[in-house]
């Protein structure tokens, strides 16, 4: 090789290293083409080598040295440099050439090449590539290599271009961009609207960046354009049936929300024995609960403010539901034991609204020996007769899923339709089940005893007449309540009065404790009747003056102390026979206990001391010394000669 060519060599290499070369190798005709090159023109030269057409889109400028060169010169120039491109020894000759060593020229000629060894499809080949796949989803590469092979003609594509026009999507084996839309609209065939389409965009594919913003603007302001954006736009939606799916599951789960927030607050309530409404249905209970937790919680709000799950047939369903969900867990507890023997305690009773109700209890025992007490509910009757008592108690056995077969006791009142001979409730059960052995209450037993022994003795009679007076008296009267707790602050006691005892109308074994609180502070209650009495001119003064005088009688004060005497222990045998963990050996000890307790009191010895002792505390308290009686000598028409006895001492 001359030097001149040896230069000539050299300044086309250095000129290549400048500027961005894309080399394409297309199939062409058999057929030699000759080409002109002419150096002046700064736009691509094409040069024919053995039937393969080689272009080379070159951006540098024209160089004065190269025009004295000659075209043939020229030619054989290029045609060098271009065959050392392709060879494996080109990027270590451009980097002698330039100065750059070989990692820096490899690179270099990585970038200038997009994809060398891909050649560009024609116009009606498909692209199967990623870029141009059935996702409704613009192509947009920013890497160097492949922005660098969309170059044409000194003009390069622009990456901005994808933030003012994103339907843009690039071909990278193409080499040119597309419209997303247009062109999945035209796969669809879903341009119905639009007669005029645009194959530029959809089929054949645009790069000539030179007017690229013109096209592009024209491309969006198209009817085809809007209507294809418009239609892929729907087809990403999801159905109406999806969709109207969708708000089924949030109005669901909102809803299911609200109700378990409500289903606390009712578990809430019934947990603390409270109601639910009070005089106003948005005052009450519930209501005002689930308006504390709508604070927190949306779904509730909304749930308040449509009214439609807080009616009272709705409320009372939820509460059944709670009640039957309770009763399944405590009968799955009694019928997992094996046997599952029972006992069944029954009472009927009338509550506030007058009518009467039926409790049935359980009692049973698990397999480590530990007896339990349950209560299974209330049922209304419509007649306390002992068919249908045997036939609601039978009809709950049967709900529970309690085999008659396996009841071992029962229990009730001394009332002819529950203990009667011939057709009481416990001689029907005793038809069915042999086994079933009726017991009378005990603590229903000692209940009767100690009420029909307190009313045949007058004593007592008046006794309890007096405690019944004195504490509803101090109790119904805020006045005469604040005035007999003044009293008892000045004189440091550490009583809570009779406010709280009041006389039991039933439960006369439970009447131990009022007769404890008026003895304790039996001085005290004087005072405040004498004061009452003085301070009121009402009838209320006149029945604490009335009060107060029996208060002063030794009588009255002895009946209240042997009250307490009497009552005390039965209150504490009804204790015990109430007990669910009482065994029948303990319930018996405590029964001979108490019987030996009353058989020693009514000794001579222990009645006298029992005497002294509440002369004693009555003169401590100011009350007036024991007298006899006064003689009264008994008529002619009913004397039978005799004359009636006498007492010597009080």
């Amino acid at each position: 090789m001359s030097k001149r060519e040896k230069n000539l060599l050299d300044l086309w290499k250095a000129k290549i290293k400048k500027s961005r070369v894309e080399i394409n190798l297309i199939s062409d005709s058999d057929e030699e083409q000759s080409t002109n090159i002419d150096a002046d023109h700064a736009g691509g030269e094409t040069v024919t080598m053995s039937g393969e057409k080689i272009h080379a889109a070159s951006s540098y400028d024209s160089d004065k040295s190269c025009d004295k060169l000659g075209n043939e010169e020229s030619h054989q120039a290029v045609t060098t440099v271009l065959m050392e491109e392709n060879s494996s020894h080109c990027s270590a000759a451009a980097a002698a050439a330039g100065g750059l060593d070989s990692e820096a020229a490899d690179e270099s000629f990585s970038h200038s090449n997009a994809q060398p060894s891909a050649l560009p499809l024609s116009e009606t080949e498909v692209c199967q590539s990623l870029c141009c796949s059935d996702i409704i989803k613009p192509f947009h590469p920013t890497d160097a290599k492949t922005v660098f092979s969309l170059a044409n003609n000194k003009r390069n594509f622009m990456t901005h271009w994808y933030q003012t026009y994103p339907w843009l999507s690039v071909c990278t084996t193409k080499r040119k961009v597309f419209c997303c839309y247009c062109r999945y609209a035209e796969k669809l065939n879903m341009l119905n609207f639009s007669k005029r389409g645009e194959d530029t965009f959809t089929t054949s594919g645009f790069n000539k960046w030179k007017k690229a913003l013109e096209k592009f603007k024209r491309h969006s302001l198209s009817i085809t354009h809007r209507e294809a954006v418009m239609k892929c736009h729907q087809l990403q939606k999801a159905p109406i049936d999806s969709t109207l799916n969708l708000q089924v599951q949030k109005t669901q789960a909102s809803r299911r929300n609200a109700l378990l927030k409500q289903l606390d607050a009712i578990k809430f309530l019934l947990r603390q024995g409270l109601a639910f409404r009070g005089h106003d249905e948005f005052e009450g209970n519930l209501h005002q609960l689930l308006v504390m937790l709508s604070r927190d919680n949306g779904d509730v709000k909304t749930w308040i403010s449509e009214k439609k799950y807080i009616s009272h047939d709705i409320i009372n369903d939820q509460i059944s539901i709670f009640a039957n969900t309770l009763l399944r867990s405590l009968l799955l507890r009694i019928t997992k034991n094996a046997p599952s023997w029972y006992s069944i305690i029954g009472d009927e009773a009338t509550d506030v609204a007058k009518r009467e109700q039926f409790n049935l209890s359980i009692r049973w025992v698990n397999n480590d020996y530990d007896i339990a007490e349950d209560p299974i509910g209330l049922y209304c009757l419509l007649n306390t007769t002992a068919d249908t008592l045997y036939k609601v108690i039978k009809d709950i056995l049967i709900r529970c899923s309690l085999p008659l077969s396996l009841c071992r006791g029962q229990a009730y009142d001394g009332a002819a339709n529950m203990q009667g001979k011939r057709t009481g409730v416990a001689t029907r059960m005793l038809k069915k089940n042999p086994t079933a052995l009726p017991v009378h209450c005990l603590a229903h037993s000692l209940n009767l005893c100690l009420q029909d022994a307190g009313r045949q003795v007058q004593l007592l009679r008046d006794a309890l007449d007096v405690v019944k007076e004195i504490s509803q008296l101090i109790k119904f009267s805020p006045k005469r309540s604040h005035m007999f707790s003044e009293k008892l602050q000045q004189c440091d006691s550490s009583s809570s009065g009779v406010n709280s005892k009041l006389l039991c109308l039933t439960r006369w074994t439970a009447r131990h404790g009022a007769f404890e609180a008026v003895l304790k502070d039996y001085s005290i209650l004087m005072e405040t009747m004498e004061e009452n009495s003085e301070t009121s001119h009402d009838e209320y003064g006149v029945k604490a003056k009335g009060i107060l005088t029996l208060m002063e009688k030794f009588s009255t004060f002895f009946g209240i102390e042997l009250g307490y005497l009497i009552f005390g222990p039965a209150e504490a045998l009804s204790n015990t026979l109430q007990c669910k963990d009482t065994s029948f050996q303990e319930a018996m000890a405590a029964v001979t206990l108490a019987k030996s307790f009353y058989k020693r009191i009514r000794k001579e010895e222990e009645c006298n001391r029992f005497y002294d002792r509440i002369v004693r505390k009555s003169v401590t308290a100011k009350i007036d010394s024991p007298c006899l009686p006064r003689y009264r000598r008994a008529p002619k028409r009913i004397d039978s000669g005799s004359s009636p006895h006498q007492f010597t001492t009080p």
